[in-house]
């Protein structure tokens, strides 16, 4: 038995490849052959070894076995590489290798590879061929030997190489128990592959849409059987959703059938195809793995924003994947907001400030002399022009913005709206050119905490806490809250003090063994093969989330760090307590960026355990922006405890949408 998947190339390698277009940043994540996010060949990302020019299937009239082979482009400053899915593999059992190759470059040569441990082009595998001389014609090539007995599994690597760039084509690749190489066949009479002319590598669905999707199949001679096969959808935990029976085709050969389903649910989730007697005979080692995202019609366009008045003046939320709705306002902001701050503080006088920015895409944020200001809840908005960033406002209306001066951060103050500003003392320091302070936090004593996040030498880069006891004129050391950046800061009803930071770091080639412990396995590879990047400055990011963590001694000391979000691209957080003692998380969520949008959760525990249901207050088409959040006094609201304003938007220039962002204020509630 043949113990490759898609061993004759009649499928393809993955989903289809797209130029960077409207709705399509991805370049194709293949989830079979050449996929280097599997177990055994992630370290070539994550230690820059992935081949720049991968091989590609080409219809080939004389091929050994069907209709295609595959070409291994052979670069002129080193080897091409194809390597195959992770097979499972007896340890100490003796296999055979087989392969077709032929090569018009006259100097081509071919060795046979095969791995039972991470790949590692700069050593040596687990079993070689010497390399082989390849001519014109088609011929097979084998490699038989025995495994380590402590190996479970293994790859095949396929490694061209020649004198002068060239390519080598290759076809009918069987992997087998035994001495010698038995008559070519496929692994099963029927191969599946799942595939879909969707954004992100066509892994992305919306909901409301017929959920569309091709089913590939390769049935080989008289050994197929008409029959149905079973479509089964499942969630990354692998409890199944849907399924549904599905026309196996009777002619031998490819087959496609496009399937129009309706498929109800939100989340991320993945397809596998079984045949009558239940074998899984996707060549996918992960299955059809795909995200569906709710749809808003909240205004928040491509080229321009839709009519005001038809703003959804609602949110949705999910429970176990199905879509409600809830009420809620929506109101648009008179200018663009930038980058969220986190919390708003509703001064003494009911008042909400917030900055207004200009966005780039080589500038995240280009500060301007707008305020924007609100006194009805964020219902209406006028604006104030001040001459500095305001970083922060405290309960009694006075303005805080920061300088960086001399390495340190330095502190202004303005107690008449912006109009005029008084040095109020010598700041934290010294910091790195580019540090920026966060979001300031008053304490029901009056002590003032500056959330700050900056690299030191020698440890991970982290946000720290600076205390002041005297109004900000001076200030304490840092005391480290956890990684990375972006903190925000709030004292709940108890006195606890609970921190909402980013959780970033910067990409260590040798962590790539975390990427697949299961915590973080499913998650990190539909990011990843959603943008289909080998680049291992992208692949570093095993988590990109937020995290929260807890004082009991006004900031000096934090602990109980835990994860406030899942799934990479689901950072820049903030929280808010309800008179009830609920907390409420909001994130960011921009994988895929494509309606992403502002998400929320709440807890009952102090943000340790969470309500099964996710809130969406925005779904934009462009790239999702960060949040600005508060609870409502009743004054402000409806009469009523409760209500939380978010100020919401987009940033059209990040995805090559040439216009300014929307913003929106939100007021809403969550389920009781």
């Amino acid at each position: 038995m043949n113990l490759l998947p898609n061993a004759s190339f009649e499928l393809d390698f993955g989903q289809a490849k797209h130029e960077w277009v409207k709705y399509n940043p991805g370049e194709g994540g293949p989830d079979n052959w050449t996929d280097v996010f599997n177990p055994l060949t992630i370290p070539l990302a994550a230690t820059g070894q992935a081949p720049a020019a991968m091989p590609v299937i080409e219809e080939v009239a004389d091929a050994p076995d069907g209709g295609r082979a595959t070409v291994i482009p052979i670069p002129e400053d080193g080897p091409g590489h194809l390597t195959s899915p992770v097979v499972p593999m007896k340890g100490g059992q003796v296999y055979t290798l087989s392969v077709f190759a032929r090569s018009d470059t006259p100097s081509a040569k071919l060795q046979l590879r095969v791995w039972t441990n991470a790949m590692d082009w700069r050593e040596t595998p687990d079993a070689e061929s010497e390399p082989i001389q390849i001519g014109g014609d088609w011929q097979r090539y084998e490699l038989t030997f025995n495994t380590a007995f402590y190996f479970h599994q293994g790859a095949v690597d396929l490694v061209a190489t020649a004198e002068t760039e060239g390519q080598l084509q290759v076809d009918a690749v069987q992997l087998e128990e035994g001495p010698r190489a038995t008559p070519f066949e496929t692994r099963y009479p029927v191969e599946a592959h799942l595939t879909a002319d969707k954004p992100f590598s066509g892994m992305l669905h919306l909901h409301g849409e017929p959920f569309e999707i091709d089913l590939n199949t390769y049935a080989t001679g008289p050994q197929a059987r008409p029959g149905d096969l079973e479509l089964s959808i499942e969630t990354l935990e692998g409890r199944v959703v849907f399924t549904e029976k599905v026309p196996c085709p009777s002619a031998p050969g490819r087959n496609q059938t496009r399937l129009s389903l309706d498929f109800p649910l939100v989340g991320n989730f993945r397809a596998h195809v079984f045949s009558a007697e239940g074998t899984a005979i996707d060549v996918s080692s992960y299955g059809y793995m795909f995200t569906v995202h709710p749809v808003i019609n909240d205004g928040f366009g491509w080229e321009q924003s839709g009519p005001e008045a038809d703003d959804f003046q609602g949110i949705l939320y999910s429970r176990d994947g199905e879509i409600h709705e809830l009420p809620a306002e929506r109101i648009r902001l008179p200018l663009y907001g930038g980058e969220g701050r986190c919390n708003f503080v509703i001064t003494r006088d009911n008042m909400i400030y917030l900055p207004a920015t200009a966005v780039t895409r080589e500038n995240s944020e280009i500060t301007t002399d707008n305020l924007m200001r609100s006194g009805d809840g964020g219902r209406t908005w006028d604006i104030l022009k001040v001459p500095r960033r305001v970083r922060s406002v405290l309960p009694d209306g006075s303005f805080l913005a920061p300088e960086l001066e001399d390495g340190r951060l330095v502190l202004y103050q303005s107690r008449d709206e912006g109009q005029t500003w008084e040095r109020i003392g010598k700041g934290p320091g010294p910091f790195p050119s580019e540090t920026v302070g966060g979001q300031m936090t008053q304490l029901r004593d009056g002590t003032l905490l500056w959330p700050i996040a900056y690299p030191r030498p020698g440890v991970n880069h982290v946000a720290y806490i600076y205390r002041s006891t005297d109004g900000g004129r001076t200030w304490s050391e840092g005391y480290p809250i956890c990684p990375t950046g972006a903190p925000s800061i709030i004292e709940l009803a108890s006195g606890r003090l609970l921190a909402v930071c980013r959780n970033n770091l910067p990409p260590r080639p040798g962590a790539w063994p975390v990427y697949l412990e299961k915590e973080y396995e499913d998650l990190w590879r539909m990011w990843a093969m959603q943008y289909g990047q080998t680049v291992s400055s992208v692949l570093g990011s095993v988590v990109k989330n937020i995290l929260l963590a807890d004082s009991d001694d006004g900031g000096v000391t934090w602990t109980n760090v835990r994860a406030g979000s899942t799934g990479l691209g689901e950072m820049n957080g903030s929280a808010v307590e309800l008179p009830d003692g609920r907390i409420v998380t909001m994130h960011v969520h921009r994988v895929p960026w494509l309606h992403g949008g502002e998400r929320a959760r709440v807890s009952r525990d102090g943000g340790n355990t969470w309500d099964q249901e996710t809130y969406y207050l925005s779904t934009v088409m462009t790239y999702p922006e960060y949040s600005t959040n508060c609870v409502l006094p009743p004054e402000l609201a409806d009469g009523k405890p409760g209500m939380i304003l978010s100020v919401l938007g987009e940033r059209p220039p990040f995805v090559a949408c040439d216009r300014t962002g929307m913003m929106q204020a939100v007021r809403w509630r969550p389920l009781p």
